[in-house]
């Protein structure tokens, strides 16, 4: 009796870890998701990235942030109280869609983000990118050391330092494409009728893309009901809701890639055109009618 029942119990297990290990990876992966204006595309899991850009390609490389080190050194303990101190304060990253991603495997070094997928380009937490006649290198500090890129090699310590002394700043080639921040405080847009419009949010940068003005708006931290917005320079702004529950990060020089933060993840959003002509598409805000003085009616004359 209990023979036969064997295979099917096998099968039974076979076929339900099947399943949970499908619906884990499901949940896990975070498959591409379309919106009205494009497509989302989870990243990475954790928050505190650096987004640069290479300028003679227009890929776009994310480094982690730096881990924190402690200044002081713990006080002695014994092994338990180590360890349920451990465990009393181990934190999973992120909220509660990133739950499963553990934080002793964060993705470190610097990765270049292409059309196929994430690679690996350094091993180091890069901060800049940076140009030196024909070649382009990443740089990293603490301790300072620099890559580059077209022949891979690393430099470090005194020779990255006496490198770095012959590159010019990073600022100065980001102009030559259009690309721009400027303040955006004069261009927000009208207050609106909805308590979650982007005058209520608390954060906002403004950028110029092929001679246009751009302004972003979100919530920082994202708060529940509130959304990343993007506002035109027109005279009565219109305004598109890029992505819920979202924390701006960054905003490529063709306005066609938005990078931002939720629920404890690094995602991107790829638009199906450039924002600015995204804002011209968006239905113009509704004004209210101005208020008329009616003219008064004079006798009339025989």
């Amino acid at each position: 009796m209990n023979r036969r029942k064997t295979p099917l119990l096998q099968t039974l297990w076979t076929v339900g870890t099947v399943l949970c290990l499908a619906f884990y990876a499901a949940r896990a992966v975070q498959l591409p998701r379309r919106t009205p204006l494009g497509t989302e595309r989870r990243l990475f899991g954790g928050t505190g990235y650096t987004l640069l850009r290479q300028p003679r390609n227009g890929r776009w490389l994310v480094s982690a942030q730096a881990p924190f080190v402690a200044t002081t050194a713990p006080p002695p303990s014994t092994f338990w109280t180590t360890f349920s101190d451990a465990l009393t304060t181990f934190n999973w990253p992120g909220g509660t869609e990133t739950g499963r991603t553990l934080a002793p495997f964060r993705d470190e070094g610097t990765w270049s983000i292409e059309a196929a997928g994430l690679r690996r380009v350094w091993r180091l937490r890069a901060t800049e990118v940076k140009h030196h006649s024909a070649h382009e290198y990443l740089s990293a500090a603490d301790p300072p050391a620099l890559l580059d890129l077209k022949a891979g090699r690393t430099y470090r310590n005194e020779a990255a330092q006496r490198l770095l002394e012959q590159l010019p700043p990073s600022d100065q080639y980001l102009a030559d494409d259009g690309w721009q921040e400027i303040d955006a405080t004069d261009l927000l847009p009208l207050e609106g009728g909805d308590v979650t419009s982007p005058r209520s949010l608390n954060n906002n940068r403004g950028f110029v893309i092929g001679g246009r003005r751009v302004s972003m708006f979100w919530n920082d931290p994202p708060q529940s009901g509130t959304a990343l917005y993007a506002a035109s320079d027109h005279a009565a702004p219109r305004v598109l809701r890029l992505a819920d529950g979202a924390a701006f990060t960054q905003l490529s020089p063709d306005g066609r890639t938005v990078f931002f933060e939720r629920s404890g993840a690094l995602w991107r959003l790829d638009l199906r055109r450039s924002l600015p002509e995204l804002l011209d598409e968006a239905v113009p805000p509704s004004l209210p009618e101005p208020e008329l003085d009616e003219p008064e009616s004079q006798p009339s004359r025989r």
